[in-house]
């Protein structure tokens, strides 16, 4: 069986140097990357959230969404800063 253009062809690169001369050319520039690409350890990011949990046996989806979702939502919402 014949070897096909692209076989000859990885085949060739293999063989020379260019596949380690990419390897170590991507190497260096991550590095050079990571050393200036700026990060902070902590950063003050405030993500306002609350988890409310309500334990509501024996309704409905509609039935907890009408007596218990709704209501909480109107009294969350007056929460100052929310």
């Amino acid at each position: 069986m014949k070897p096909h253009l692209i076989d000859n062809l990885v085949s060739y690169s293999l063989k020379g140097g260019f596949p380690q001369f990419v390897f170590i050319i991507a190497l260096l520039l991550g590095a050079i990357a990571l050393t200036y690409t700026p990060r902070e350890e902590e950063p003050q990011i405030v993500v306002p959230m609350i988890d409310v949990w309500v334990d509501v046996p024996n309704l409905s989806a509609r039935q907890v969404e009408r007596q218990v979702t709704v209501p909480l939502e109107k009294l969350l919402k007056q929460v100052p800063g929310a």
